[in-house]
């Protein structure tokens, strides 16, 4: 007999002992209930969301830059291939000079 008043209480602790109540809302020891929804966080998700969406503009600003450095150098070049072009004709038309003296 003392054996099944035992039991019973250890059902009961046991009831005492489940944070969860029906409303969906978990008790820490120590801290207030908070209402964590299905993920099981709060403000975390919401930090973490601003976070990557920093990290995403950061890399686009990134990729805007070297896609203007790409386009600098790209001008430079061209720049750098006219010059060499109009030398050419000028030494042509040096060497169609002094052949004509």
């Amino acid at each position: 007999m003392e054996n099944d008043v035992d039991d019973n209480n250890d059902d009961e602790q046991d009831d005492d002992d489940d944070d969860d109540d029906d409303d969906g809302v978990k008790e820490e020891k120590g801290r207030p209930k908070q209402n964590l929804g299905k993920t099981g966080y709060i403000r975390w998700g919401v930090e973490e969301e601003e976070e990557e969406e920093e990290e995403e503009e950061e890399e686009e600003e990134e990729e805007e830059e070297e896609e203007e450095e790409e386009e600098e150098e790209e001008e430079k070049e061209k720049e750098e291939e006219e010059e060499e072009e109009e030398e050419e004709e000028e030494e042509e038309e040096e060497k169609k000079r002094y052949m004509m003296e």
